[in-house]
């Protein structure tokens, strides 16, 4: 089995919004304890993350394991760039010929987020020929030998603030890891920090299951002037294709490219073809 690592660390706490309608089956609580009240032992859940990504077994040569944030949307690099299906594609071809099968790591990346979509699973196996590709059915959670489980809860609640911390060997909810600049919000909008406002457009989008917020943020990101942040905001106004939609992303595109952002530029060059 190969492995690709493609998680950020960034981390939080929160609930999902009412205003976010979904499909998706969620239901009940989880409660994530707060490190901090019951040991001085903490480790940043993000670090614990990688460490247990990199425990998991390696028995199977022609398996390719992708471990990424993502929600039922959307998957995303280590720099929290929306990573489009067909990009992903080819990096699995360039794995080589023996990678027969793929198990994508990401929370929500086997359900399907609404009757018009497919799962990015099967978006992926569909990229790759109908190449065998398993996802997840809802929120993944990391054991410190690096098996995996998920949840499907409606909210999740913590009992303290901050960053997300676990005792060592505790398990891991991968997307609270994204969660974090959430409770900063108010902070980064005062400080108009565009780099802040891509880590809430993750959040928004892979731990609140909440696209429409999602936008929001990247779009006020790319006022801030973050490169990767206006081109979320483009690819996202080019998947919900309304009116108009396409215009402001080419605007977005252009903007993030004349910053040298290397994927707008090569987005734009696609969309001329």
């Amino acid at each position: 089995m190969k492995r690709l690592i493609l998680a950020s660390s960034i981390l939080f706490c929160g609930t999902t919004f009412a205003d976010c309608p979904s499909s998706l089956p969620l239901k009940g609580i989880s409660t994530v304890e707060d490190c901090r009240a019951n040991s001085k032992n903490c480790v940043e859940a993000g670090a614990a993350l990688r460490e247990y990504m990199d425990a998991r077994a390696d028995d199977a040569p022609e398996l390719l394991t992708i471990g990424l944030h993502g929600s039922p949307w959307h998957l995303y690099d280590a720099d929290d760039r929306i990573m489009e299906i067909g990009d992903l594609a080819q990096l699995v071809k360039d794995q080589g010929p023996q990678i027969k099968r793929v198990e994508l790591l990401s929370s929500w990346s086997g359900v399907a987020p609404d009757v018009h979509h497919q799962s990015l699973a099967a978006q992926l196996s569909r990229a790759l020929g109908n190449m065998p590709v398993t996802g997840q059915d809802g929120f993944v959670w990391y054991a410190s030998d690096g098996h995996t489980e998920t949840t499907h809860q409606a909210f999740t609640m913590r009992a303290g603030a901050g960053r997300y911390l676990v005792k060592p060997g505790e398990k891991v909810m991968a997307s609270l890891v994204v969660g974090w600049p959430l409770e900063l919000e108010p902070e980064i909008l005062k400080r108009q920090d565009g780099q802040g406002m891509l880590f809430e457009g993750a959040a928004y989008d892979v731990f609140l299951l909440c696209p429409e917020r999602s936008l929001v943020a990247y779009e006020k990101g790319a006022s801030f002037s973050n490169a990767v942040a206006t081109y979320n905001a483009a690819i996202m106004h080019l998947e919900r294709n309304e009116p108009g939609d396409k215009a402001v992303a080419l605007a977005l595109l252009k903007q993030a490219a004349s910053a040298g952002d290397t994927k707008a530029s090569e987005k734009l060059r696609a969309l001329a073809r």
